[in-house]
């Protein structure tokens, strides 16, 4: 099967282009916003 990007739902890592969210996190800036108390969220496990 030919993998696609998803836009919704779980990431299948066999069907679905992803990428790893811990190699892509700054994480100086993510130290920055939790001082300045500004909130994000870290989402997408794949399955």
């Amino acid at each position: 099967m030919k993998r696609i990007f998803n836009t919704e739902g779980p990431i299948k890592t066999h069907n679905h282009y992803h990428i790893d969210p811990l190699t892509r996190l700054d994480w100086e800036e993510m130290q920055f916003l939790i001082a300045q108390e500004k909130y994000f969220v870290v989402q997408a496990k794949p399955i």
